[in-house]
């Protein structure tokens, strides 16, 4: 069975890991309704110390943050989230106004900054309110019953600092029957590492779906190409006949080709980006997320038309410039 972080681990995991560790806060998270003026808006509840900031890596646009003195003497006082300023509040100033949780009146002090460069995933940020560890603990009755967490000096002690404070714990509160710890350790850096890693074979995957269908576009347009050319033999004759050069006509079709590509591929991102918001806008009903379509991507995306056009358009230009005009005038 899972035995129950204490106090008194937080104490000692400071005491004896405190040269590794820049920050240690205890974590309550659950969920909650925002009451204010008869609306009501879903939050994540984060239950801990000051210290939770310098975990989450987060600034403030105004107000303050939670102090040790709030802690401390029950204060009920909450920083918020701006995602949730917005939701709330549009517009006015929330410093000072009073919001409900759980039955109980908060005091708005703090207004978290949009902050993208906070370590922990934007999923995880969104829609959070801060409220002292202590203030929780009363109004739910829990006790003891948070996860740890902390934020070291640097990564590269992650697993070491990992086994030192399992065997503290190990020691404390002694194994399962099964001699197993009753705790369990979780590093950030491997869930970032294995988003890395699934980010990259996805990626690899859709650049493989995409390579094949521009070969498959580009065989298609080599072909309608030809067939153009086919379709506009006594053209090309006609054309020679009245003086055009051999590079004349290569010049002619590949600019056909190239503008069929890209205007296609213009057509395609477009239809891409209208789909994505479609998308988006159900699926925003049921999930919390953003995506955006970079530019870079919308640049790459051209000129990999611009090329396939070109590659593909090359062999029928050269067969149109290769005709015999006399063969191609007399072609019924």
């Amino acid at each position: 069975s899972m035995a129950r972080i204490g106090a008194e681990d937080l104490e000692i995991i400071k005491r004896e890991e405190g040269d590794s560790i820049r920050a240690l806060a205890p974590r309550y998270f659950y969920s909650g309704q925002l009451g204010y003026r008869g609306k009501e808006v879903d939050c994540n509840v984060l239950a801990s110390t000051p210290e939770i900031y310098e975990i989450y890596g987060v600034q403030l646009a105004e107000g303050r943050f939670l102090t040790g003195i709030d802690i401390e003497k029950l204060q009920q006082v909450m920083v918020i989230n701006h995602d949730l300023v917005d939701k709330i509040f549009k517009g006015e100033n929330p410093l000072g106004k009073k919001i409900s949780l759980y039955s109980n009146t908060f005091t708005i002090i703090g207004v978290l900054a949009p902050n993208e460069k906070s370590i922990i995933p934007a999923s995880v940020n969104k829609n959070n309110v801060f409220i002292p560890i202590s203030v929780l603990e009363r109004i739910t009755g829990a006790e003891d019953g948070y996860i740890i967490m902390a934020r070291l000096k640097n990564r590269q002690i992650m697993s070491s600092a990992i086994s030192r404070i399992q065997k503290l714990l190990d020691a404390r509160h002694g194994l399962t029957d099964n001699g197993e710890s009753r705790f369990y350790i979780r590093g950030w850096v491997d869930g970032l590492d294995q988003v890395k890693i699934i980010k990259i074979v996805l990626m690899m995957l859709l650049s493989g779906v995409a390579s094949l269908t521009l070969v498959v576009a580009g065989i298609g347009l080599m072909n309608i190409m030809l067939v153009i050319i086919t379709e506009r033999t006594r053209e090309i004759g006609l054309r020679k006949a009245l003086g055009a050069r051999k590079i004349d006509i290569l010049i002619q079709f590949i600019i056909e080709s190239i503008v069929l590509c890209t205007v296609g591929g213009f057509l395609g991102v477009l239809t891409g980006y209208l789909s994505c918001e479609i998308v988006l806008n159900i699926a925003n009903n049921f999930v919390d997320f953003k995506t955006s379509v970079p530019s870079w991507a919308v640049i790459v995306s051209i000129i990999f038309t611009f090329a396939v056009g070109l590659f593909f358009g090359i062999y029928p230009a050269l067969k149109a410039a290769r005709m015999d005009p006399v063969e191609a005038l007399g072609y019924e």
